[in-house]
């Protein structure tokens, strides 16, 4: 009996740990709204070839609400145990930040994988590229992403 409870701890422990990770998306940056939603989305399609991670969408009102969130956690004002049911609250484990700057005729975008429930900075991807138009914001957030989720 002992053995049958012991093994059925192993498989659920297995399960769980191979459960994918919830995040959400956040593009901040003085772009257009229209270039917002393209680099968004090359996030969320890049993520969603990934079996490790699944995305949820969010609106701007949302997502407004999690930057004051993160914000909050990020200030030391919010104890450790309550930073989870945060993240709870919200429905994601993770957040990805995109932070795009446009500059001349140059895209520079930073990256980074924040733990809602630590508040931890996990990983963090940088790159730039000549040009501004839709391929290059599509290109550099789809490679980003990639190095960004990769292990």
């Amino acid at each position: 009996m002992m053995l049958a409870v012991m093994a059925a701890m192993v498989c659920a422990q297995t399960v769980s740990a191979a459960s994918p990770k919830k995040v959400a998306v956040y593009v901040e940056g003085k772009i257009s709204e229209s270039d917002r939603t393209i680099v968004s989305s090359a996030v969320m399609g890049r993520i969603s070839g990934n079996k490790d991670y699944v995305c949820f969408e969010r609106n701007r009102d949302f997502l407004n609400g999690m930057t004051k969130e993160v914000d909050w956690q990020l200030s030391g004002e919010v104890p450790v145990s309550e930073i989870r049911e945060v993240g709870t609250r919200m429905g994601v484990d993770y957040v990805i930040v995109v932070d795009v700057v446009i500059k001349n005729d140059k895209t520079f975008m930073s990256t980074e994988l924040i733990d809602l429930v630590s508040g931890k900075v996990l990983k963090t991807i940088t790159g730039e590229r000549v040009g501004k138009d839709t391929s290059v914001l599509k290109a550099l957030a789809t490679n980003l992403t990639y190095r960004l989720i990769s292990k």
